[in-house]
């Protein structure tokens, strides 16, 4: 018989559901051996005494909105920002814009992917004319490095996806648009400038041929891995900008679902959050993340052939002050215990709140509201059309 409809609080829900969240969100009490392994961490340095050890230090993050204009498309803008600081000088900082048009199909997904490539962007220009001794990210470079760049289009009753030949047609057909042009240097998302999404729309439709409407269109399916091409490639130029540098790449990850550390069914994160106290890391990991095989072989055509197959990461997880948030921490290369405990230890002498100082000014001066995107529709007279929303009362 058929359960009948009823008109339900949520309130109930939650509490039919109690034990399967606290079983879900239990972390097994093996991992209560962590608490006895947490290395102890420096945290007697003055912002001052840390930045001079450091020489110097830029954090880089990023922002992203999209405003509805029309039944669909959206108006995105990003941004990159880098804040610098050297000891006893005022900050230095650096923010650059980048504003287009973009269909519904994945917008956040693939205005995220524009963030991102112009972070890395960022951080890149500042590798290469070594301006700073330390580079911080937001974020995690193992995830962004290993994906393959493609989406999946879902549609009633099926999977639009591409195929293995499609994906390398589609490598093939991205260093062709972007042949001539400064992707690896230059401040701007190239896949996502108007001239170039016509160029690479075109060739998608001659890879996968036209396919109907809807959330599975292929051809954007096509055009957004080949912007997952260009984000990839960003990282990788950065990589090597930074090994020619001198330049040491932190990625710090506020949030992760990372389970490798410690091999267990939980995220990593929440484990050490559970069960670890006051300032501290764990012991590192040093391990060799193997690159996307499609981003790997468009960085060795616009990057260098000598860009490497793997990249290594020595990984680990602090908390930076007491009472704070743990958080992921993602060194280019391989270092010592002794070296980690150095640069953690300037880390915490730098922070707000357990979070690195550089890395929360840019995250202000990155970001983008509501407000700023009227303000730019208003500057160029711009007034969005009916969205459909208005009947629901947004």
């Amino acid at each position: 018989m058929a359960e009948e409809a009823r008109f339900m609080d949520i309130v109930e829900a939650f509490l039919s559901a109690r034990g399967d969240i606290e079983r879900a969100l239990g972390v097994g009490p093996r991992f209560e051996e962590l608490s006895a392994a947490w290395l102890p961490v420096r945290t007697d340095l003055s912002p001052r005494d840390a930045l001079e050890r450091m020489g110097s230090i830029a954090g880089i993050d990023g922002g992203s909105h999209l405003v509805e204009v029309n039944l669909g498309q959206s108006l995105f803008a990003v941004s990159s920002t880098s804040v610098a600081f050297r000891a006893g000088e005022r900050p230095e900082p650096r923010r650059v814009f980048q504003v287009g048009v973009i269909d519904f199909f994945k917008a956040e997904d693939r205005v995220r992917i524009y963030r991102e490539a112009l972070e890395a962007k960022m951080a890149a220009v500042l590798a290469i004319g070594r301006e700073v001794d330390y580079v911080l990210l937001d974020g995690s470079l193992e995830a962004n490095l290993a994906a393959e760049p493609v989406f999946r289009g879902a549609r009633p009753g099926r999977y639009a996806g591409l195929s293995e030949e499609e994906r390398e047609l589609i490598v093939s057909a991205f260093l062709r648009v972007v042949r001539n042009l400064p992707l690896a240097s230059a401040l701007t998302v190239i896949t996502a400038t108007a001239a170039t999404q016509a160029t690479l729309e075109e060739a998608a439709r001659d890879i996968v041929g036209g396919d109907g409407e809807g959330e599975g269109r292929k051809p954007l399916l096509a055009v957004s891995a080949m912007e997952r091409l260009e984000q990839g490639v960003s990282l990788l130029a950065l990589v090597a900008a930074a090994e020619r540098a001198g330049v040491r790449v932190v990625a710090v990850a506020k949030r992760s679902s990372a389970r490798s550390h410690f091999r267990s069914t939980k995220p990593d994160l929440a484990i050490v959050q559970r069960y670890t106290r006051g300032p501290g890391r764990t012991p590192c990991r040093v391990r060799e993340v193997e690159v996307g095989r499609h981003i790997l072989r468009a960085a060795r055509a616009i990057v260098g052939p000598g860009v490497g197959a793997t990249i290594r990461l020595t990984t680990l997880y602090a908390r930076l002050a007491r009472s704070a948030a743990p958080v992921k921490l993602e060194i280019l290369g391989d270092l010592e215990e002794d070296e980690v405990d150095e640069l953690v230890g300037n880390l915490a002498g730098i922070a707000v709140l357990g979070y690195p100082y550089p890395l929360r000014r840019a995250h202000e001066l990155a970001k983008i509201t509501r407000s700023d995107m009227e303000a730019g529709l208003r500057s160029i007279g711009f007034v969005p059309e009916f969205t459909g929303r208005e009947a629901l009362g947004d």
